[in-house]
């Protein structure tokens, strides 16, 4: 199969013996063609020929790798054709060419001039693009105006960073206002614009349509408060003082070196000289892989070459999928535009006939990203199929879901799809299956000949320890960078240390990591004679690095540590042990260039770690291989082209759910053609649309990935299709399936997902015998496959026949007869009022609760529920827009819980919260600072901004939060008083009297031992909270909400398990306006659980969010409907069980202080509006709600839940 760029007027087959017509020419293959072969066969030609000697000849492609691949091939083909040419042997390649000599009558002189080329080879000039450049800059000499004396220096890591912050502050070290733009968002944009050559940075309203692309800013001037002109300045500099640092530093990259060639060959005094030199000893040029490159190397091509001697250029529009890292298959286009000739390869060398049919049959007649893009039925080569195997070679593999519990999740797609692929890979390793070799051996089929093919890292893994845990040999290779690995942070843990041996707190953590990797009861017993050992051994290394470097640290350190033994005893270890050598090796390589010191190398290694941007192109970076060993090869689809296997497995060709949330640089076409990179940000009024532009290109260049990917194989294949909630509709697999063609080929960018009826009946279309070789089979959400239809003769049912011609055994199902415990689980109090939350009822089962437990993942499709709801939706109120802000209107005449407000002050103070965005991602945001934040910092407004702006660049990029916005908000929140249980205030907690995030997990009814008769229920809790409440109580009312129908009634068994936000530890001087100590109890701390919520409880009507919202009243209606006393309850036994541990004579009438639940956006400042409460000596604040369950109330639900008796 094929695809053929189409003209006006069919492209000519590719024929090495045809006439070769000067000017440019497209040479358009297919995946499976030949491409290097037929570049190779040209070579030889030209100079067999006379046409052209072997030093007139110029080869480009892409990579050291594929260069010397190419080089390897030339130099055979010469000696194969000159080989066939003296009869010393036949031609086993190019036997067309070898005739073609001797019908032409000139073997013999053909014969003489390889022998010369094959004397001088090392004067062929085959390279990658960047090489060629490089020579041909050197070729120019001073009409380049370049400085020979510079050094390459592709690492701009250290350089960004630099320039980022110089350009910061010189643009608002004097500036009277905060800054619209934070440090880490200069940086993004700056990194973007410098690593995007070729890329005109765009923003304002002209960014679509043409220059300038950027907004008019002078370059000397105050900083404005814009943050569109803002970022234009960033942008506009970026490039010009990176070139100017650059040729300071007397350093240059590969980008450097396209943009320097690209203006001397254009350049209106000195182009026409350059250009006549570079031309003078090249007769033709020859590209691999155009279709691969960008519009600065088609502009350099174009500026020598086009019109002015033959150029070739050899390319696979299909195969553009390197768009993320600069490949335009726009300029591939433009090129074949201006191309006099079209060649194109029709003939398939890798595939068997069912392979090229299925493919055919799935991308028929689809535009890959444009109308010239198609794909077409071509020549194959092989006639028969060589894998030998019981099951048709190609296989369709569906996931349906169950139709009582509707579509699966993308995670329960994905589980069950792997467990499905394992038994796949398994059932072709079963030693029934055989390849058959070019030389006609037929051999069986190996771990190494099957390939899973993935979208990302993240799949690939999973995949990968799949396979390992069923006992099939996997590797995985991915596209990430290995400074992303642990192996990295392992290392930077080392250098740390090294850097401050004196620091116990980097001896320990050198202690507990691989080097040494001590257990947690080690280092709680390590004597200080062991943690001194320690130290000093790291001395010593530190003392090693400074004179031999870290190669000879990293060969003490593995040997003293016996780290290989261990590394490799672990799951994965193979995979940590590569990354670790990688590792150091960049180290001694990097300190060894720069001459760096043991701080100095920490912060390089550091950067690189937080480089999420880095290419992980640049040399060295890739993760390599962990083994070599034969294994099934996962690897991503990006890393698969080029690569070819008798079997491919693809499993996430449906899987794609496309979030434009974390897109902050659209890369998109003006209308001009000019490739642009959005830096405006998403307020500037050209976002949305570059947005939108940019979305279209990626999914064409999705549909390119899935061709790519399935013209891997050579001989089978199993392609999985699952119809999940979210991912499925996007994805470039049912887009080919179930799209329907308009008049220009292309498909639409969702699809919608039919019924199953009409699944089935796509799906047996496909298999039908006259249109092609497929099976069709339908997974299991339990692991299982059944055959539905097969055009491979295969039978679907029945016994199949053995090997001796008997009929083969009936196949019996195993039969499961042992009662499972299904009350028996890992629980929260997410899962146990999840159908509360959701409002459905009925809702009680446990399979439900496991649906419910299961959400909170970070899977599109599988948002997790949050537990922060609209308290208005639950009472039965129309619930806001979670991303929506309120509107501005006349206040209610009633409160949320329904009493008619007095207290004027409330009504009049506004929540500082109130223009702030709701949903569980801000709440999120939220806690994050809050728990983090450092209260003792001498100015804690400036440390507020700065741990806003921290915590949304580094965890929450994208959310659309403004982070001065949020802090200034927060402000108030820190400073209210939290009465009634202290006159002190959040500000005034440091951080040694809080505990943020305290993760429990405690068992219920005996945790693993729980028989299965044991468990209480909700019903049970709440019977208990009943008997111990007193009247008077807040929240007296809220057993008989404990026993709402919605709730589960099976048993609790098994563990629960949580996270309190914080514990505070308020000592006695915090309690001293708090009312007496408890008896005998006199200075002893309370402890109190604390849970922050951003619970919106405001009317719906356009009302103004205020204080009042937040009275007592309010926030007790709010705890009820949400059912927060159950969850304070839980997390209070957490606590109770704790402290049993933690506190000395501990007692939980004296150190138990009850629980706050911190509504946020009511905590309006130090003037918070107060309320007196019953049985509390200071008033409560707004915002601030406080419960004390009795200690005996708490001692009991523990015992109850633990199923002990009561005492």
């Amino acid at each position: 199969m094929t695809t053929n760029l189409v003209p006006a007027g069919d492209p000519v087959p590719f024929d090495v013996t045809a006439p070769i017509p000067g000017g440019t020419v497209i040479l358009e293959a297919s995946a499976g063609t030949g491409k290097t072969y037929a570049i190779a066969a040209l070579a030889v030609r030209l100079v067999a020929t006379g046409e052209a000697r072997l030093d007139q000849l110029m080869l480009i492609t892409f990579g050291r790798a594929a260069t010397s691949e190419l080089r390897d091939r030339v130099r055979a083909s010469l000696r194969n054709v000159h080989d066939a040419l003296a009869g010393s042997q036949p031609a086993t390649e190019h036997a067309e060419l070898v005739s073609h000599l001797h019908r032409q009558g000139i073997a013999g002189q053909a014969r003489r001039r390889l022998r010369g080329a094959l004397s001088a080879f090392d004067t062929a000039t085959i390279d990658t693009t960047h090489g060629m450049v490089s020579r041909m800059l050197s070729t120019l000499g001073w009409a380049a105006g370049r400085d020979p004396g510079l050094t390459a220096d592709n690492d701009d890591s250290a350089m960004i960073a630099q320039i980022t912050a110089d350009l910061y502050l010189a643009r608002y070290a004097n500036a009277a206002t905060q800054p619209p733009l934070s440090l880490q968002e200069a940086k993004d944009l700056v990194s973007r614009v410098i690593r995007s050559p070729g890329t005109a940075p765009a923003a304002g309203p002209s960014a679509l349509t043409g220059s300038p692309y950027l907004p008019a800013v002078p370059a000397r001037g105050p900083a404005t408060g814009d943050v569109q002109i803002e970022r234009a300045w960033f942008a506009g500099r970026a490039a010009v003082v990176r070139s100017i640092r650059a040729r300071l530093a007397g350093t240059f990259g590969f980008d450097d070196l396209l943009t320097d060639l690209a203006a001397a060959l254009t350049d209106p005094a000195t182009g026409r000289v350059a250009r006549t030199r570079m031309r003078e000893h090249v007769k033709f040029v020859l590209v691999d892989e155009f279709q691969d490159t960008d519009p600065m190397q088609w502009r350099i091509l174009k500026a020598a070459f086009h019109g002015s001697l033959t150029l070739i250029l050899v390319g696979d529009p299909k195969q553009s999928i390197y768009r993320f890292r600069g490949g335009d298959v726009h300029t591939y286009l433009a090129a074949a535009d201006s191309a006099g000739t079209r060649w194109i390869l029709d003939t398939n060398y890798r595939s068997d006939p069912a392979i090229t049919e299925a493919v055919n049959e799935i991308l028929a007649d689809i535009a890959l990203g444009d109308p010239r893009i198609l794909v077409r039925p071509i020549n194959c080569h092989h006639d028969r199929p060589r894998l030998a195997a019981a099951e048709p070679p190609v296989q369709l593999r569906y996931l349906i879901g169950d139709p009582e519990t509707g579509p699966p999740t993308a995670a329960q797609a994905r589980k069950a799809i792997r467990h499905d692929l394992v038994e796949v890979v398994g059932g072709r390793l079963d030693g029934g299956h055989t390849w058959t070799e070019k030389t006609g051996h037929a051999r069986k089929l190996q771990p190494g000949d099957i390939a899973v093919l993935v979208r990302t890292n993240r799949q690939g893994e999973d995949i990968r320890d799949a396979l390992l845990e069923s006992g099939i040999p996997a590797v995985f290779s991915g596209t990430g960078s290995v400074f992303t690995t642990d192996g990295a942070a392992h290392w930077l843990t080392l250098l740390r240390a090294l850097e401050r041996p004196a620091d116990t707190t980097r001896v320990r953590a050198v202690a507990a990591g691989v080097f040494r990797e001590w257990t947690g009861d080690d280092l709680a017993c390590a004597t200080e004679d062991q943690i001194e050992e320690l130290r000093e051994r790291i001395r010593e290394w530190a003392r090693l690095l400074q004179a031999h470097g870290v190669a000879a640290v990293a060969e003490d350190v593995m040997a003293s540590g016996h780290v290989m033994p261990r590394v490799l005893s672990h799951p994965h270890g193979e995979r940590l042990m590569t990354d670790l050598t990688h590792i150091a090796e960049l180290l001694h390589t990097t300190r060894q260039r720069e001459h760096l010191g043991i701080s100095a190398l920490a912060g390089w290694l550091a950067e690189h770690i937080d480089d999420q941007h880095g290419s992980d192109q640049q040399d060295g970076r890739s993760r390599r291989l962990e083994s070599d060993a034969a294994a099934v090869q996962v690897l991503t689809v990006h890393r698969s082209k080029g690569l070819e296997f008798p079997f491919v497995c693809l499993p996430s060709a449906w899987d794609r759910y496309e979030d434009s949330r974390f897109v902050s640089f659209p890369l998109a076409h003006s209308q001009d053609g000019q490739r642009i990179v959005h830096v405006g940000g998403r307020s500037d009024p050209t976002f949305a649309a570059a947005l939108t532009a940019h979305l279209e290109e990626e999914r064409a260049e999705d549909l390119r990935l899935l061709y790519v990917a399935l013209t891997r194989s050579s001989g089978g294949m199993a392609v999985w299709w699952a119809n999940s909630k979210a991912n499925t509709t996007a994805s470039a697999l049912h887009r080919a399936l179930f799209g329907t063609r308009d008049l220009a080929n292309t498909v639409p960018d969702r699809v919608t997902i039919p019924a199953p009826q009409q699944i089935r009946a796509r799906f047996a279309e496909l298999a039908s015998p006259e249109r092609t070789c497929v099976e069709i089979q339908a997974v299991s959400a339990s692991r299982g496959s059944r055959r539905v239809a097969s055009s491979g003769g295969q039978r679907s049912g029945g016994q199949q026949a053995a090997a001796g011609g008997r009929p083969a055994p009936a196949i019996e199902h195993a039969r499961f007869t042992r009662a499972l415990d299904r009350a028996w689980r890992r629980t929260s109090y997410t899962a146990l009022t999840a159908a509360a939350h959701h409002g459905t009822a009925g809702t009680r089962s446990a399979d439900a609760h496991d649906a419910a437990l299961t959400q909170g993942t970070d899977e599109p499709d599988e948002l997790g529920t949050a537990d922060e709801i609209d308290t208005a939706a639950a009472q039965g109120g129309q619930p806001r827009d979670a991303g929506s802000l309120p509107a501005a209107a006349a206040p209610s005449a009633h409160l949320p819980g329904g009493d008619v407000p007095g207290d004027q002050q409330a009504w009049s103070t506004p929540s500082p919260m109130g223009e702030l965005a709701a949903g569980p991602l801000f709440g999120t945001v939220v806690h994050t600072v809050l728990e983090t934040l450092d209260t003792t910092a001498a100015d804690l407004d400036a440390e507020l901004h700065a741990h806003c702006d921290r915590v949304i660049d580094g965890r929450f990029t994208g959310s659309g939060i403004d982070a001065h916005h949020l802090a200034q908000a927060l402000g108030p929140v820190l400073r209210t008083p939290l009465g009634p249980l202290t006159t002190w205030r959040l500000a005034d907690i440091t951080p040694t009297h809080r505990l943020s995030e305290l993760s429990f997990e405690y068992p219920l009814a005996g945790g693993d031992a729980a028989p299965a008769t044991a468990g209480r229920t909700l019903a049970q809790i709440a019977d208990l909270l009943a008997d111990h409440l007193p009247p008077e109580d807040p929240l007296a009312g809220y057993p008989d909400a404990l026993r709402d129908p919605r709730l589960p009634v099976d048993p609790l068994r098994g563990y629960l398990t949580g996270s309190i936000d914080v514990v505070l530890r308020l000592p006695a001087r915090a309690l001293a306006d708090a009312g007496p100590d408890p008896a005998g109890a006199p200075g002893q701390p309370r402890y109190i659980v604390v849970d922050y919520k951003t619970n919106w409880l405001g009317q719906w009507a356009g009302q103004p969010l205020v204080a009042a919202h937040y009275r007592q009243e309010a926030m007790a209606a709010s705890m009820q409907a949400a059912h927060y006393p159950l969850q304070a309850l839980l997390y209070s036994v957490a606590l109770h069980r704790f402290l049993r541990w933690r506190q000395p004579g501990y007692d939980p009438h004296v150190h138990l202080g009850g629980v706050a639940y911190l509504y946020v956006r009511g905590m309006v400042g130090p003037q918070a509006p107060t309320q007196p409460l019953t049985g509390w000596p200071l008033p409560a604040r707004s915002g601030v709600f406080a419960w004390r369950p009795p200690a005996e109330a708490v001692v009991a639900l523990s015992r109850l839940l633990a199923q002990e008796a009561p005492t």
